[in-house]
């Protein structure tokens, strides 16, 4: 009786190493092709911040003025020190979420 496993094809096993080789080389290339789009990305961005257009500075009041308090005690006095301008708040509110947006 002849050996049966010498009548049948005998199966092969390929390397394994070459096809990890080969998946570890495609993983590098992912990899370093992504960090190079990032980098673009990123250099982009920062030259697009670069270029945003200049507010007009209005003028801010100076540290000692606002600094300087009356001693009085009256309702009106006290209420008057403490106004401020909300649309000009609105403004600079409106300005950061701009400079913020990218």
């Amino acid at each position: 009786m002849p050996n049966e496993s010498q009548d049948s094809p005998s199966l092969e096993r390929a390397p394994v190493g070459p096809i990890i080789a080969a998946i570890v080389v495609v993983a590098v290339l992912a990899i370093g092709g992504l960090y190079y789009w990032g980098n673009q990305a990123n250099e982009v961005a920062q030259e697009e911040v670069g270029t945003l257009p200049e507010q007009p500075q209005e003028s801010a009041p100076s540290p000692e003025a606002l600094q300087q308090v009356s001693d009085q005690t009256d309702l009106d006095t006290i209420e008057s020190e403490l106004q401020f301008d909300v649309q000009q708040l609105d403004a600079e509110l409106q300005n950061l979420d701009a400079e913020l947006q990218f």
